[in-house]
């Protein structure tokens, strides 16, 4: 009786590793790609967003206005954004199937200071691929 306790115990937390590992890899996957696509946004590469992003991207600002609703790919380059650079801080990422949603908050930084704003981004699984579907940041009340 006790070695079978023994090797159900162990295997059971053998499992949580492995679930917790999982975690762990998905999670730096899918903020290596928010840091990728904001890299490409910062960099005014349009053509690398189109690549990390869902057909049907939706992305909402702060203020609840809706800037995006992709309908078809984005073209061409824009000027690159000088002095300005994105990353996260507190990020969660919590899966669903084939979707992912990582909340978090973005810090914006740019010459003259930085600004903190929640955020909300879909992940969406898609031929094996992880895009992104959706991305929301939201303002902090003063």
């Amino acid at each position: 009786m006790r070695t079978f306790t023994f090797i159900w115990l162990v295997g059971v937390l053998s499992t949580c590793l492995f679930c917790q590992s999982s975690e762990d890899t998905l999670s730096a996957q899918l903020e290596a790609l928010h840091s990728k696509w904001f890299a490409a946004f910062d960099a005014g590469d349009w053509t690398a967003m189109n690549e990390m992003e869902m057909p049907n991207l939706v992305l909402i600002l702060p203020n609840g206005e809706i800037i995006q609703k992709k309908t078809e790919p984005r073209t061409g380059k824009t000027p690159p954004n000088k002095g300005l650079s994105h990353s996260l801080e507190n990020a969660s990422i919590r899966q669903f199937g084939n979707a992912a949603i990582l909340t978090g908050v973005l810090i914006t930084r740019k010459d003259i200071g930085a600004t903190r704003e929640p955020t909300t981004i879909v992940f969406v699984k898609s031929v094996g691929v992880w895009k992104i579907a959706s991305a929301h940041w939201s303002a902090i009340p003063k």
